[in-house]
């Protein structure tokens, strides 16, 4: 029996959910890796030469498995959805030799508005077993038809060799990061309008210098470096167009999915405010380490009656999380379990 990870090389930088996939190799560093080629986002001319690479990076791969071998595959494929499935029929043989298929999930796009029974159904209906970001999600895929073991991982790890330390009067803030397109995060650009004397810390890419919120805008930084750069006292887990609450295709995934930026903040020790909606909820209140909010305004005003021991509490538990997060614990701990079910 050999053990072996496949993932596709990217060409996109400082990009968090590339840091998830790209930390999932890292921890199975004692499997044998297969790199698959990606496409680069040029157009139609390049998903066309991109045809031929799936097809025989797969086939390279299907020569290569033996029966008893197991493959985790990091879904979906970073590869245009529909170039994806030439791949399909050489996943098929290789299940046909008597190999396993294990998939972590990192995305579903099934849960941004597709069809399940478009790519995601027919990728998912060859696991052997699948590593869900949680119970919602898991339950989603139950309830979509599919049957084989499903193994919810709780959060992402987020790899790093030295642990930020934060001091709980070091800095002030709310500290925002991820993808500042306002398709994505509307709601950064009311900031502003609402709050003008509030202190945010803002980072990411996509920031739209002109507006006002500019004043709190601390740049884009690379997801390795970013928990060493971060200075604010709190992470805020939102999306969507709204300071309401989170809606819209992006703040409605938050009711389903482990947005990586949860990880970020607490692998930078700061405690969370996070929608109360948001399937990770559960498990930053299970934890103790910050609050579920209705609104950008009710987050505010939580922060405000916090007092000194309090805060600490949360960050002892921040801390606690942080080091599994460090070392690649549930990711670990999830495989584990997914290897005895197959």
């Amino acid at each position: 029996m050999v053990y072996y990870e496949v993932s596709e090389e990217s060409v996109h930088k400082n990009h968090a959910g590339l840091k998830a996939r790209s930390d999932i190799t890292k921890i199975l560093k004692t499997w044998n890796h297969l790199a698959l080629p990606k496409g680069e986002d040029k157009g139609l001319f390049d998903k066309i030469i991109c045809i031929p690479k799936t097809f025989f990076g797969w086939f390279n791969i299907y020569r290569r498995i033996k029966k008893g071998d197991v493959i985790l595959l990091q879904y979906p494929m970073l590869m245009y959805p529909k170039v994806s499935l030439v791949a399909l029929p050489l996943i098929k043989a290789i299940k046909g030799k008597g190999a396993k298929l294990i998939y972590l999930i990192h995305d579903l796009q099934s849960l941004r508005g597709y069809d399940f029974k478009g790519v995601d159904q027919n990728w998912l209906m060859m696991a052997d077993a699948i590593i869900s970001h949680n119970s919602v999600m898991s339950s989603y895929l139950k309830e979509s038809g599919v049957d084989c073991p499903i193994v919810d991982l709780e959060i992402f790890d987020y790899l790093i060799e030295d642990i930020p330390s934060k001091s709980i009067n070091k800095e002030q803030g709310i500290v925002i990061a991820g993808n500042m397109d306002p398709e994505k995060a509307g709601y950064v650009y009311q900031l502003f309008s609402h709050f003008p004397n509030a202190d945010f810390k803002i980072y990411g890419p996509n920031f739209v210098p002109s507006s006002n919120e500019a004043k709190w805008y601390e740049g884009s930084v690379p997801p390795d470096l970013l928990p060493h750069t971060i200075k604010g006292k709190y992470g805020l887990v939102w999306d969507g167009p709204s300071i309401e609450k989170c809606e819209g295709t992006y703040g409605e995934y938050l009711r389903v999915n482990n947005p990586h930026k949860l990880s970020l903040y607490i692998i930078s020790g700061l405690p969370i405010l996070i929608w109360k909606e948001a399937a990770e909820a559960d498990f930053v209140v299970k934890n103790g380490i910050g609050f579920a909010v209705n609104s950008i305004d009710d987050a505010i005003s939580k922060i405000r009656s916090v007092d000194e021991n309090e805060y600490r509490s949360m960050q002892n538990n921040v801390k606690t999380i942080q080091e599994r997060l460090a070392v690649g614990y549930y990711t670990n701990k999830s495989l584990e379990h997914a290897l005895a079910l197959i």
